[in-house]
């Protein structure tokens, strides 16, 4: 039995439980975290933030990984939203309208390294 147990912690260790590095902002809150000051969200209060983020035009959400790239979604309506990953190297970004629910998904099953979401989502890239 404590053999298992510790097995089972090493496991649940391994899956992430945190998002370590999310910028936002909720603007009807008036609640900004800045994209060169990210903050670590639990997994269970990501869809309360992904909630808030989706009702507000103009409000964005992003995520980090371990090698800089960003993946963000930024909302043009309800259930409009433009994700995307810049690609500063390549002077532009790669980037697709989605709805809500995607996002959701996406965000659900978030993995790094972030730029396998190019190929995988069928982003298109834009010069800036």
């Amino acid at each position: 039995m404590r053999v298992l147990i510790f097995i089972l912690g090493i496991t649940i260790g391994q899956n992430s439980i945190a998002f370590d590095r999310v910028f936002y902002c909720i603007y009807q809150d008036d609640l900004c975290i800045k994209s060169h000051e990210p903050v670590k969200i639990d997994k269970p209060d990501i869809n309360g933030l992904l909630n808030r983020v989706s009702v507000g035009e103009q409000n964005f959400i992003g995520f980090v990984d371990e090698d800089g790239v960003v993946i963000q979604f930024y909302v043009d309506a309800p259930d409009n939203i433009w994700i995307e990953i810049p690609s500063p190297e390549e002077k532009g970004s790669y980037g697709k309208q989605i709805h809500y629910r995607e996002m959701k998904s996406i965000v659900k099953d978030l993995k790094p390294p972030y730029m396998r979401y190019i190929e995988r989502l069928d982003l298109i890239f834009g010069a800036w």
